[in-house]
């Protein structure tokens, strides 16, 4: 069963008739097992070709009585421009084995990431943190930028009072290196990837994954993603801020510095979500992140009045 015969397969269900799956993956179901080739292993991990997590929890979760094991391949990178895509491809995997034991990679692939594997448990990774007040960008003018500055200044305190947060504050570097912070010393890219929105109280930390009207299965594997290096940070180790992140004072960061937290708390901060991000899809999540540590994610639905530029709960 291929792309077009799985399709038809969960258009027969109500809530999924108007889904569509990526042409730059293949996906094939046969004997059980869910097989998912991706054509595109270095791609923005929310774009549909690069999302694999959030594919495979998806039909997991339509799909349980048709799907026993997933296996995921892909051809491997031989760009030395985009290795350090590469990389943060190959720690999502690492990572999503640990949360599936119906997982697996192909045979052509274990390989790499067994060696990926003695790369991230390297003892002196290190994580990126703020250097400058939040800028003006060329993505400024995007609405869910703006949205995220509403959240942060917003006087209702609608995220602080909802979770009882001593601090709410935005873009949050998600940026690994070793050794240094340092353009040669770059683990993962990073010079642009952030987390949205993150808060804190007496020991838990909480982070949101902002989208306005985008609506892309991706949201699952950045939410992950950062997750487990939030979790690498505040919860389990393996990663840490070097020595001169306890300078920085910029938005917030002197306030989470050299923390450690007891849970973790991600959320899909949304006005609309992809019909195929269904209720077992969340539980599918939460499932699995049982097996990393006290760590689960939630939905939480927001409207946004871009008249008067305000922000409620739905």
């Amino acid at each position: 069963m291929k792309n077009n015969e799985i399709l038809k397969l969960l258009s027969k269900i109500k809530e999924l008739k108007s889904v569509r799956l990526p042409s730059s993956i293949n996906f094939s179901l046969e004997m059980k097992c869910l097989s998912v080739i991706l054509s595109d292993a270095t791609g923005n991990m929310q774009e549909n070709k690069s999302a694999f997590e959030g594919w495979i929890i998806c039909f997991k979760s339509w799909l349980p009585g048709e799907i026993d094991k997933v296996e995921l391949e892909w051809t491997p990178s031989m760009d030395n421009k985009k290795i350090e895509h590469y990389n943060r491809f190959l720690f999502r995997v690492l990572k999503f084995q640990k949360m599936y034991n119906w997982f697996s990679v192909s045979k052509k692939n274990i390989s790499e990431v067994q060696s990926f594997s003695h790369i991230i448990q390297r003892p002196d990774l290190v994580m990126n943190y703020p250097g400058s007040l939040k800028q003006s960008s060329i993505s400024e003018n995007k609405i869910e930028d703006k949205i995220e500055s509403i959240f942060v200044t917003d006087p209702q305190k609608l995220l602080k009072t909802r979770f009882n947060l001593e601090t709410l504050n935005q873009q949050l570097p998600a940026g690994v290196f070793t050794e240094k912070k340092s353009a040669e010393t770059r683990l993962f890219t990073g010079q642009k990837s952030a987390i949205d929105l993150w808060g804190l109280n007496a020991d838990e930390f909480s982070i949101f994954e902002l989208k306005y009207k985008n609506i892309r299965v991706g949201i699952i594997s950045e939410l992950l993603f950062y997750l487990y290096l939030m979790d690498a940070v505040f919860i389990n180790g393996g990663i840490q801020y070097p020595g001169k992140a306890k300078e920085a004072k910029v938005r917030d960061f002197d306030k989470l510095y050299d923390k450690k937290f007891k849970k973790l708390n991600g959320y899909f901060l949304i006005d609309k979500l992809h019909p195929f991000i269904g209720d077992n899809a969340i539980k599918l999540i939460n499932d699995g992140l049982k097996n990393l540590g006290n760590i689960s994610v939630q939905k939480l639905y927001y409207n946004y009045d871009p008249v008067i530029k305000s922000l409620s709960w739905r």
